[in-house]
């Protein structure tokens, strides 16, 4: 399978690979020994480990606070459209009262979220 490369990670490589050129540029002026070099070189790299586990398990997090709301809102939907009698042997998401009150209530929870963390950075 082919990695594609985004301009980000094209630059985010580049600006690493300038930090470390610098960084052994450092060391060569120091006279930093070959020893200590791997040893920093191995710690560098498994605290970038430990920056990208933790980012991606903010991300399975995130995406399992997602599918939770999206299972309460179908829950919702049904129940809504079980009152308004829309409830019949169909699935609901599938009748195009069911899919404009999806899109509705998908509108109005990020509208909201998208406040309230607008709200929290201003806190912050």
């Amino acid at each position: 399978m082919l990695a594609m490369e985004s301009p980000t990670s094209v630059r985010t490589s580049t600006s690493c690979n300038a930090l470390l050129r610098e960084l052994q540029q450092i060391w060569n002026d120091i006279g930093e020994s070959e020893v200590d070099k791997d040893r920093m070189l191995l710690e560098l790299e498994r605290e970038c480990l430990q920056v990208y586990r933790r980012k991606v398990d903010e991300a399975v997090n995130a995406k399992a606070r997602l599918h939770q709301s999206v299972a309460a809102k179908e829950a919702e939907l049904a129940t809504l459209m079980a009152a308004l009698g829309e409830l019949n042997g169909h699935s609901p998401i599938k009748s195009p009262l069911g899919t404009a009150i999806i899109s509705s209530c998908f509108y109005l929870y990020f509208s909201a979220s998208q406040f309230e963390n607008k709200l929290v950075g201003v806190v912050e």
